[in-house]
């Protein structure tokens, strides 16, 4: 899979790309390799590019991904750092999720410098899917929660 970021919607110019690959293991979940925020603008992008490695799992309604990776896993920005936070962050990520309802789904991550909640919906026939949420819920990264938004569209390959 083949992303493109708008890091900033203000400005619709701080862009980067993000690469995903990924492999179903039957019962024992799906395992995904990736990198985020390649060839970003780093003039005006406090992002890293990152590499990781994951293992998901669903259950009945539930869900779980746990991983580790670098760049923004493992380090905070440099605004973190110039506020007194400190440089290194966890590199191990994760998240839970819930499926309430067909079609939606409700998740809490850690995302290896702090904490998201987020939604999303996925509108029949698989086309939008629709997510928003909240990050940097915690003081230990960002200076404040950061609204997000994003629409997208199912693949199956």
């Amino acid at each position: 899979m083949a992303i493109l970021n708008i890091n900033d919607a203000s400005k619709l110019k701080n862009y980067s790309y993000s690469f995903i690959a990924s492999r179903s293991l039957g019962k024992w979940g799906s395992l995904s390799a990736g990198a985020l925020h390649l060839f970003r603008d780093r003039t005006i992008s406090d992002g890293a590019s990152s590499w990781y490695l994951a293992w998901s799992r669903d259950f009945n309604r539930f869900g779980y991904t746990l991983g580790a990776g670098t760049g923004n896993f493992a380090t905070r920005s440099p605004y973190d750092v110039e506020a007194g936070m400190g440089r290194r962050a966890t590199a191990v990520f994760g998240s839970l999720t819930y499926k309430p309802v067909r079609n939606w789904m409700v998740a809490a991550e850690w995302t290896g410098s702090n904490l998201a909640a987020t939604t999303s919906y996925v509108l029949p026939k698989k086309w939008p899917v629709i997510y928003f949420g909240v990050t940097d819920l915690t003081r230990y990264s960002g200076d404040s929660p950061t609204f997000v938004f994003g629409v997208g569209k199912v693949v199956k390959m």
